[in-house]
């Protein structure tokens, strides 16, 4: 009789769809969507910055997707408590080496994966995208999960990951997919207490 039961009902909060171009949107506090918080679909130069993004997303749902476009920069962001993935970066040409040049720096991203376990903090797709400077913890399996060509990640500080899973790692890439990754770079990154599960019952390894 004394809990406090909230059902969303919502998908979405921002959906942004090819056109739309110089958007800023700066200083707001979102929480309680059944899917992706805020989303770009073909957006040119916009911004995401200094919002609060909590308790947002089911299985599939994530704090911020960018696909496709050109252009979109999320700085200085708290993302936790997400269904799945922190931040997803996809779009560019593998064939031209031609990318979009999103950008996901100095975010604070923690706690994801609340139902999806394979989840990230940063998942980033394609071709010249960047997580840079961001502090990402407290998530089931990686911290940035990549696959593409001319990614960067540099100066994040990435720690207790792999919290729920195995094979896993703080960043994690390739695949079967072997030319995954050529002409990306990681460097500069912090990166501590990876814990990682066992698969018997002696559970953390």
């Amino acid at each position: 009789e004394k809990c406090d039961v909230r059902i969303p009902t919502l998908e979405s909060f921002l959906k942004l769809k090819p056109g739309a171009k110089k958007i800023t949107i700066r200083g707001l506090t979102l929480t309680g969507c059944s899917g992706t918080a805020i989303t770009f679909d073909g957006a040119e130069d916009c911004v995401v910055e200094h919002c609060i993004i909590t308790r947002v997303g089911g299985f599939h749902g994530s704090g911020i997707g960018v696909s496709t476009g050109k252009n979109v920069r999320l700085s200085h962001n708290e993302i936790s408590y997400t269904g799945s993935n922190g931040i997803g970066l996809s779009g560019g040409d593998r064939k031209t080496l031609t990318g979009p040049g999103h950008i996901a720096e100095d975010n604070h991203i923690h706690h994801m994966g609340v139902f999806n376990k394979n989840a990230c903090g940063i998942s980033m797709y394609g071709v010249d995208n960047t997580a840079a400077h961001n502090h990402i913890h407290d998530g089931p399996r990686m911290g940035v999960q990549m696959s593409g060509n001319n990614l960067d990640v540099e100066y994040n500080h990435l720690h207790h990951l792999c919290l729920e899973t195995q094979d896993g790692g703080a960043i994690y890439t390739g695949g079967r997919d072997w030319i995954s990754s050529r002409g990306s770079k990681w460097r500069y990154n912090l990166i501590h207490d990876v814990v990682g599960c066992g698969q018997e019952s002696g559970g953390l390894k």
